[in-house]
């Protein structure tokens, strides 16, 4: 060191390092505003904070009814409830036992999301199913029958082609079961703590009914929360594909009366009159006339199915 620098530039600098060193201590350190921060403040999700899962909910809802009756011959009502946010274990808490538990996979999201139909419901959709009234649910100890499980597993088929339709605005999804349960102790795909939106819908038809759930883990939604924020009403061209799909979904579910028209050779009055128990009328069975709503749509001719009475399609009449 002896060296390089001389005494007096040592001294120097050993100096201004002490200064520095001082005038650091000296100063008053920044005052910052303190702001307190609640974690359970967070485990709820307003509704509002993602108005594009509202419209998402809205256009499963609608699809879902158009399911019900196509199922059930049925109108039932189907309402959305405010999507919430809270952990897995407590949604847990909130499960009867037994429950009709499905998880999901929804390619190409990651995670899965249960589907929960509560007992009330299910009950609800065998009355339907098979007629009659099934009267006040017994839920404590039932475990669903074969008969019982056939319903629920038709039910559900309509309602994954629904949340994907739903979802199509915002992500093509692509749901498919990967597991089922009834006792929501068994679920070991979650930890406790693991945050859940879920989603859930009222469905009814003559004052009684149940809900359904929707529980999407939270980490699933997060790549997709700056489309959820925004909304999906800003994008026209998806708004006129929306009402163009629920349209054409609305008009195929329409049921027409079908009817069939078979020509004959005119009779006077006095023949019609003369007309007696075993008489044979002979028709034209080469002409006859598929009709919906009175109007003729195909040509056909008569066939004979298994020993019955059948019409075998020839063409459509053009328009």
């Amino acid at each position: 060191m002896q060296d390089l620098l001389s005494q007096e530039e040592i001294d120097a600098l050993l100096h201004g390092v002490e200064g520095a060193f001082s005038a650091a201590d000296d100063a008053e350190p920044e005052q910052r505003e303190v702001v307190p921060y609640e974690l359970s403040g967070h485990r709820s999700l307003q509704r509002g904070a993602w108005p594009g899962l509202e419209l998402v909910n809205e256009r499963f809802a609608r699809q879902l009814r158009s399911s019900l009756f196509k199922l059930f011959n049925v109108e039932m009502a189907v309402s959305v409830d405010a999507h919430q946010r809270i952990s897995f274990e407590d949604f847990q808490e909130t499960l009867n036992t037994p429950s009709s538990i499905t998880l999901l996979s929804c390619a190409p999201l990651t995670g899965k999301v249960l589907l929960v139909l509560d007992t009330h419901l299910v009950f609800k959709f065998v009355e339907l199913f098979f007629g009659g009234s099934s009267g006040p649910a017994r839920i404590a100890g039932h475990q669903y029958t074969a008969l019982e499980q056939r319903v629920i597993d038709l039910f559900l088929t309509e309602v994954g082609e629904n949340i994907a339709y739903a979802w199509r605005p915002l992500v093509a999804i692509e749901p498919q079961q990967t597991g089922a349960e009834t006792l929501p102790r068994s679920l070991s795909d979650f930890s406790p703590d693991e945050p859940l939106v879920v989603c859930s819908f009222q469905l009814g038809e003559g004052g009684s009914g149940g809900q359904l759930q929707l529980a999407l883990p939270y980490l699933m939604l997060a790549p997709l929360q700056d489309r959820l924020e925004n909304g999906l009403a800003s994008n026209a061209d998806t708004a006129s594909t929306y009402w163009r799909e629920n349209l054409h979904s609305s008009i195929q579910a329409t049921r027409v009366t079908m009817s069939c028209s078979v020509n004959s050779e005119p009779l006077s009055f006095r023949d019609v009159l003369n007309l007696d128990v075993g008489d044979i009328i002979p028709l034209d069975s080469s002409s006859v006339m598929l009709q919906a709503n009175k109007r003729a749509l195909y040509r056909a001719s008569l066939a004979d199915l298994s020993g019955g009475l059948s019409v075998q399609l020839q063409g459509r009449i053009q328009q």
